[in-house]
């Protein structure tokens, strides 16, 4: 996960440096997306996450939102104008994903990487391989929807708002660098349950629909 998550931070950076970031002025809430998502028990360090994202405010003020912490395992439709997934549909899905008989996992959550659209909390898992080949039984089923393909382990802390001066983003490339380098513990998860959910960018309870679940083996 190493190589995936220096070629991620290095291509990032550059889109960052070059581009700018990208940002949704009204994070319109009417757009949902069809996920798989994980459920299961959040164990997070609040005295370094909570100055992390005191310090993004004091450099980069008024610039992001916070969505619901989340761990996405894999996207079956991705903001797209159609979105709706039948109840037979979503039947088959949790079906497909019961029979991969996937793992009970613990994601360990100890970097930061500035992206386009916000900043990814990204981690390690003892089953990356074995999930990674769970996501590619479901791509080549149910990837006609994936904008990119999915083999990482993260969770999005921010989502940007506006758009990012120079001074602001090399400042934000420099606070996940510092964080970086400090190998800070900033979370854990324990993953229990993989629900199919429709939801907004910001997951919160008003804007998702679970479609239903399966629990993953022990």
């Amino acid at each position: 996960m190493d190589l995936i998550y220096q070629e991620m931070w290095d291509r990032n950076v550059n889109d960052l440096e070059t581009y700018g970031n990208l940002y949704h002025s009204s994070w319109d809430i009417t757009k949902r997306c069809v996920a798989l998502v994980a459920k299961g028990n959040w164990q997070i360090n609040t005295i370094d996450l909570s100055k992390i994202l005191g310090d993004i405010e004091i450099g980069v003020v008024d610039s992001f939102v916070e969505p619901r912490l989340h761990h996405t395992f894999f996207v079956v439709n991705d903001f797209s104008e159609d979105s709706e997934v039948s109840s037979e549909e979503s039947d088959e899905i949790l079906n497909f994903v019961s029979k991969l008989n996937i793992p009970k996992y613990q994601i360990i959550f100890d970097k930061l990487i500035p992206v386009k659209t916000g900043i990814c909390l990204v981690g390690h898992v003892k089953e990356d391989e074995v999930l990674n080949s769970a996501r590619e039984k479901l791509r080549s089923r149910y990837g006609y929807g994936e904008r990119y393909k999915l083999d990482i382990f993260h969770a999005t802390i921010v989502r940007w708002t506006r758009h990012l001066t120079t001074r602001e983003i090399d400042y934000i490339i420099e606070l996940c660098r510092v964080s970086n380098e400090q190998n800070c513990l900033l979370a854990t998860l324990e993953v229990t349950e993989l629900q199919l959910l429709k939801a907004s960018w910001l997951l919160q309870e008003p804007e998702l629909c679970c479609l239903g679940s399966v629990d993953l083996r022990s």
